[in-house]
């Protein structure tokens, strides 16, 4: 089996799809540990921030930000995004983004 880091080259960073808010009571402290973690984790890997609320997947490089989540309605500027079943990539619009696993900091 051929090494993966030797198919991608040494600095190539793994595609984390990092999954964070829902709709539990604990959502705001769901918002903080996704922030957190892009905050340690920045360089080391390529995190993917997806906020989920009310049902909906929303991706957008402001969720990077903690100040994103100070507006009111803020989701109304993010991107929307789907889902195939099986498949490790999202949608948005026409265009696929691959991901090598899935970070789920959703509580509650």
């Amino acid at each position: 089996m051929i090494c993966r880091k030797y198919l991608l080259g040494e600095n190539m960073r793994n595609n984390i799809l990092l999954l964070f808010g829902g709709n539990s009571v604990e959502h705001e402290i769901s918002i903080i540990t996704a922030i957190q973690i892009i905050e340690k984790y920045k360089g080391k890997y390529n995190l993917i921030p997806c906020y989920l609320k009310e049902g909906i997947f929303y991706i957008s490089n402001k969720l990077k930000k903690i100040d994103t989540f100070k507006t009111e309605k803020f989701e109304r500027k993010l991107k929307k995004i789907s889902f195939r079943a099986n498949q490790n990539f999202i949608i948005q619009g026409i265009k696929k983004i691959h991901f090598d696993a899935v970070w789920i900091v959703a509580h509650g």
